[in-house]
């Protein structure tokens, strides 16, 4: 009986130590790839978009807020917490979705000088089913917007593809110039 027993702590021994091991090798292996594929295609979304749009976290988007400052009635601080946010959301919030999603993330806001806004994201790869809310679904090309119901000031757009993903939320601008925008950052990071 002592036998089987020693036998059995050691066929247990050694089915721990294999499993233990092919773990090790998964993480030694398959972590580093999935790491790196999530960063070697990297997005980089543009500094301006048509229209007169400007990325906010850039010395031209503060420009443009700034202009806001006399027409709109825009404080210094509320620029500085926008510039704030736009650093953030292009910068540590990118990186932070690509660790989490495992695919290239990024995300900006532009800025018009008369003030409307669009928040551009982009991932590498499909999206699940995106539904906003309640309102109404208008296809533009190859992308499809959203419009809220009672809200003619705010739009959701997104063009998506098996590779790629572009999504924008946009206020005080039309579905058909959101759209565009979500083209023209779309074709520059899928050429």
């Amino acid at each position: 009986m002592a036998t089987s027993t020693k036998r059995s702590s050691v066929e247990n021994g050694l089915t721990f130590g294999v499993i233990a091991l092919a773990i090790v090798v998964i993480f030694a292996v398959g972590l580093p790839r999935w790491h790196q594929s999530a960063g070697e295609d990297p997005i980089t979304l543009p500094d301006t978009l048509s229209g007169g749009f400007v990325a906010a976290d850039t010395p031209a988007g503060t420009a443009a807020l700034n202009n806001l400052k006399t027409s709109g009635g825009v404080t210094d601080q509320q620029i500085q917490q926008f510039v704030s946010a736009a650093t953030q959301f292009h910068g540590q919030n990118a990186t932070d979705a690509t660790n989490a999603l495992g695919v290239a993330t990024a995300g900006r806001y532009y800025v018009s000088q008369d003030g409307k806004i669009i928040s551009i994201t982009a991932a590498r790869g499909s999206q699940s089913a995106w539904f906003p809310g309640v309102g109404s679904f208008s296809k533009h090309g190859d992308v499809t917007c959203f419009s809220a119901s009672g809200s003619s000031s705010s739009v959701d757009c997104r063009r998506t593809s098996d590779s790629l993903t572009v999504e924008a939320n946009a206020q005080g601008v039309d579905a058909d110039t959101t759209a565009a925008a979500i083209d023209e950052v779309y074709n520059g990071i899928a050429r």
